[in-house]
């Protein structure tokens, strides 16, 4: 007998915030300032980029709650706390109902938790509890979930640490040509979601997985299903074909990398919509795309952020149409909106989306009525305009300045105005502000910029939160501070952070808190953590992202047991200051020398041996979960 306790939760909300480290040689008035002084950040990349691919031979340079009740009125935010259960708007709320299947018949009667069918050994029994919505939730509305708690979630491709998805397809690479082949330049004759019309003397390759997230070695048998006519072959850690028939192949997956090659197909039936399935979910991956193990990891989290999940950061959609479809085979457009709705859905988790900083009017409209249709009722969006668009390494921060020396403006009033029109198209969407949390991203180091935003002209009134970026810890993978770093032990250095670092970031909250709470806003983080990353060049020590000790040392602090104490310092730091949601950056990433930014460094690790993780789970259990 298999019981399933669904219990509906209040739909809460929280606001994102904003974070990186100081930027520019000038003081907060300066408004010139945001040029300057900037670092290479590794939470975008370290891409080598060869005809718009990553190239797979330098893997280790890539990276890439419901919340609290958002009120204008209010300046002071709460601490997060638990969930409670759901409203009274429906007079049915919190009843429970016992549903019963048994030899294919079900059937429904009021029942208590302690009324279940014990005697019924063959039936299947489920306790419903009848939301505020009148409808059934899903199992997952059972689990607690704190509030103003998020976490950003890892890019999906090929060579991630973290593997959502059951369809292994929805994270492959896509059809290129062969790296150093005499055909790697020719064009593939591709359709519009990425399969191939028709397959020359030349072939195509796809990378279906470097098997970084940690699959365990039993998990080896799947089934590639797919539509139309066609050979495959499979190369590199080669997939052993246990049964082949037309639009179906029984496989043996190896550890490690693995590959796909297409020989041939048929141009007036090619071969299409290629599937790869643990073949024990088969029949049933539409219904449920998530991992199980993926929902258990991040349960009690309130909220998502799918910065990289979008791809945002060098998005060039324009148009609705543009935009990357769950047809499309490959990762280089990011993942679905329509994945990433039923991703929220059965994480029963509020999405934190962000929309392209190219896209038109129309593009704003059909997003919010998508995800307006097709996210759970109980469910809130956070809608923010592109992502750090003070940042110059991104192509956003170039195009809002381009913009603003067109029309005789500045680049933070131009981000404002895009910022504002999102948001009108959301309100009238939407039909009222109770689903929706606008926000406005911001530098956490300029509180200057910050101001300069909020003064663009009607977009006072039409936010709801600004989100800073709340990192500690940026300076010691400095030239200033490299070398003393390499010469203190771990304890001194977290010595360091406690009295140096921390207050310093303190200052920063509370100078953003105050521009918050003067526009009525909550102040929240639209990512947070520790910041030990390599940067810039030191007269001594050279290039620092390549110098190996430095690398190895700022890895070490990431491991390190005293890593659960900084964020839990950190989450009390960011509490005592009144700031609302928290959205930690990020749930999964290989420490490589761009940095350490994983909670876990795979879905595969130990979390007893993940001390960042462990911190999350100490803030659950504090919060009652």
């Amino acid at each position: 007998m298999k019981i399933l306790l669904a219990i509906a939760l209040t739909a809460l909300v929280c606001a994102p915030s904003y974070g990186a480290f100081k930027g520019g040689t000038g003081g907060a008035n300066n408004a010139n300032q945001s040029n300057n002084g900037y670092r290479i950040d590794g939470r975008s990349g370290g891409y080598n980029i060869k005809n718009g691919q990553t190239d797979s031979n330098d893997i280790d340079a890539i990276f890439d709650a419901v919340p609290s009740e958002i009120n204008n009125a209010t300046k002071a935010v709460m601490p997060p706390t638990p969930t409670t259960v759901t409203s009274e708007s429906n007079s049915d709320a919190g009843k429970k109902i016992q549903k019963v299947t048994k030899n294919g018949v079900v059937s429904y009667t009021w029942a208590s938790s302690s009324q279940l069918a014990q005697n019924e050994t063959e039936a299947e029994v489920e306790i419903l509890t009848i939301s505020s919505f009148g409808r059934e939730d899903s199992s997952t509305a059972s689990i607690c979930k704190v509030k103003n708690m998020g976490v950003n979630i890892e890019g999906i491709n090929y060579y991630s640490q973290g593997m959502p998805f059951i369809d292994i397809a929805k994270m492959s690479m896509g059809w290129i040509r062969s790296w150093g082949s005499s055909w790697e330049n020719v064009e593939l004759d591709l359709d519009n979601n990425g399969y191939l019309k028709t397959v020359d003397a030349g072939t195509a390759q796809t990378i279906i997985s470097d098997d970084l997230w940690g699959r365990d070695i039993s998990d080896n048998r799947y089934v590639l299903l797919y539509d139309g006519e066609g050979k495959l072959e499979f190369n590199l850690n080669k997939a052993k074909v246990i049964k082949s028939e037309p639009g179906r192949i029984e496989l043996e997956l190896p550890q490690g990398r693995a590959g796909m090659a297409q020989k041939s197909t048929n141009p007036s039936n090619y071969l299409r919509n290629i599937r790869i399935i643990p073949i024990e979910h088969e029949n049933d991956y539409k219904q449920a795309i998530l991992h199980e193990q993926y929902k258990k990891t991040w349960e009690n989290i309130g909220v998502v952020r799918y910065l990289n999940t979008q791809a945002t950061n060098h998005s060039t959609e324009i148009q609705w149409q543009d935009r990357q479809k769950p047809t499309k085979f490959g990762t280089k457009g990011g993942q679905s909106i329509e994945d990433i709705i039923q991703m929220s859905n059965e994480m029963n988790v509020n999405p934190w989306l962000l929309a392209p900083h190219l896209a038109n009017d129309d593009y704003f409209r059909e997003m919010a009525i998508y995800v307006r249709d097709n996210l759970n009722s109980n469910l809130k969006v956070y809608i923010e305009y592109t992502n750090e668009a003070w940042n110059w390494q991104f192509p956003q921060t170039k195009y809002l300045a381009a913009l603003a020396k067109k029309n005789g403006t500045t680049q933070y009033q131009e981000y404002g105005k895009r910022a504002k029109r999102l948001f009108d198209i959301w309100l009238d969407v939407f039909g009222s502000e109770t689903r929706i949390i606008r926000v406005i991203g911001t530098q956490f180091g300029n509180p200057w910029i910050s101001e300069q935003i909020m003064k663009t002209t009607g977009l006072d009134g039409s936010v709801d939160a600004l989100a800073v970026g709340y990192y500690i810890g940026h300076e010691l993978g400095s030239k200033k501070m490299a070398s003393k770093t390499l010469a203190m032990s771990n304890a001194e250095i977290f010595t360091y952070l406690r009295d140096n670092s921390f207050p310093e970031a303190k200052k920063l909250l509370q100078e953003q808190k105050i521009v918050a709470d003067n526009y009525g806003l909550e102040l929240v983080a639209y990512e947070a953590g520790q910041h030990l990353v390599a940067s810039g060049v030191s007269p001594d020590l050279g290039v620092l992202v390549d110098h190996p000790a430095l690398t190895e040392k700022l890895i070490s602090l990431n491991r390190d047991g005293r890593m659960t104490d900084f964020y839990m310092d950190m989450y009390k730091q960011w509490s005592e200051i009144g700031g609302g949601l928290i959205v930690w950056f990020a749930t999964t990433d290989k420490p490589t020398k761009w940095g350490s930014w994983g909670l876990l460094e795979s879905m595969g690790q130990d979390p007893e041996k993940a001390p960042k993780y462990q911190a999350i789970r100490n803030m659950f259990t504090e919060q009652g979960c």
